[in-house]
C-alpha cells in the first residue's frame, strides 16, 4: 500500500510500521500533468494515529523514576506523564507510549525495565582494625626495697633491738628481733648484733637480763655490768622471689652458739607472730604476699 497525504484520503494498517494508518492510497488518483518535471515538495511525515495509553509496567518507579536515576542510567530529557504514569528518559529507554495530557510525549518511554547502577556507597577498609577492648592497665612491676631500724631501749652494751624490713609495691614485711626466757618469762636483751642488708642476714647476740638495771636500797638505778654477756646468738637470713605481683618471702633461722643455764629462745615476730628457737634449732619459714601493686 501507498501513502500520500494530501492527496489519497484512505486509511489501511501497516504492520511493519505502526506509524502508518492514514493517507493511504486505497482509491485511483488522477494526477495532472506538470509542464515541468519539477517534483512536488515533500510532505511532512505523517502524525502517528494516537493509540490508547499503554498501562505503567509494575516496575515503573523501581528504576528510572527520576531525573537522577535517568542520569545515573546514562540518558537525558527526562519526563513522567501523569495521566499513564510512565517515565521517559532518552538514550536509556526505547518504547513508545502517548500521554494525552502531553502531547509531545511518545518516544523515549521506559516500558521495559532498564537497569540503574545503584549509587556507589563509601568503600570500607577490606580488612577493618579491630576495635581495642577497654583494659584495666597493668601495674607497674614493683621493686623490692630493704631496710633496718632499732626500737626499745639501749642494753647493757649500749646497743638497741634490731629489725630489717622487705617492701615490694605496696607489701611489707618487717621482721622485729625478738627474745624471750621461758624459765622465768622475763624478756632479754641485745648483747650485740651485725646486720647486712646486701647478704640478706641479721645476726643477734641475747643476754638473758630481761633489762640492764636494777635499784639499790636507796632507790638509784645502777647497771648491771657483771650480767651482760651472750647467752644465745640467733642468725636470721631471708630471700625474696616475685611474680607480677606476688612476692614469696623465705626466711631461715639458726642458733650457732648458746650458753645460758636456762631456757632461752630468739628469732622474730613477723605481723604479729613470733617464730624463734632455741639451742640448735633450725627452721624455715614461707610467707606469700599478694596483690602487691
Amino acid at each position: 500500500m501507498y501513502y500520500c497525504c494530501d492527496v489519497c484520503t484512505g486509511t489501511d494498517s501497516c504492520s511493519s510500521n505502526s506509524g502508518l494508518y492514514s493517507c493511504a492510497c486505497t482509491d485511483p488518483v488522477e494526477v495532472a500533468p506538470t509542464s515541468s518535471p519539477s517534483q512536488k515538495p515533500t510532505a511532512p511525515a505523517p502524525t502517528p494515529k494516537p493509540t490508547s495509553p499503554t498501562p505503567a509496567p509494575s516496575w515503573a518507579g523501581k528504576q528510572v523514576d527520576s531525573d537522577a536515576t535517568c542520569t545515573a542510567a546514562g540518558g537525558d530529557s527526562y519526563n513522567y506523564c501523569e495521566d499513564t504514569g510512565m517515565y521517559y528518559c532518552c538514550d536509556v529507554c526505547t518504547g513508545t507510549d502517548s500521554c494525552s495530557s502531553n502531547s509531545g510525549l511518545y518516544s523515549c518511554a521506559c516500558t521495559d525495565p532498564v537497569e540503574v547502577a545503584p549509587t556507589p556507597s563509601p568503600v570500607s577498609d577490606p580488612t577493618p582494625k579491630p576495635t581495642p577492648r577497654p583494659s584495666t592497665p597493668l601495674p607497674t612491676t614493683p621493686q623490692i626495697v630493704y631496710g633496718e631500724g632499732t626500737y626499745g631501749s639501749a642494753s647493757c652494751s649500749g646497743e638497741y633491738t634490731p629489725y630489717i624490713t622487705v617492701t615490694y609495691g605496696t607489701c611489707e614485711a618487717i621482721m622485729y628481733a625478738t627474745c624471750r626466757d621461758a624459765t622465768d618469762g622475763s624478756g632479754c636483751q641485745v648483747y650485740s648484733d651485725d646486720m647486712s642488708l646486701g647478704s640478706a642476714y641479721m645476726t643477734v647476740e641475747w643476754d638473758d637480763a630481761p633489762d640492764s638495771s636494777t635499784e639499790n636500797l636507796l632507790g638509784v638505778v645502777e647497771l648491771e655490768a657483771d650480767d651482760c654477756d651472750m647467752d644465745i646468738e640467733v642468725t636470721t637470713t631471708w630471700s625474696v622471689a616475685t611474680d607480677g605481683s606476688t612476692m614469696t618471702l623465705t626466711v631461715t633461722l639458726d642458733a650457732p652458739d648458746y650458753d645460758a643455764g636456762n631456757s632461752i629462745y630468739a628469732g622474730f615476730e613477723l605481723n604479729d607472730t613470733t617464730y624463734e628457737v632455741t639451742e640448735d634449732g633450725d627452721s624455715d619459714y614461707t610467707f606469700t604476699y599478694t596483690d602487691c601493686y
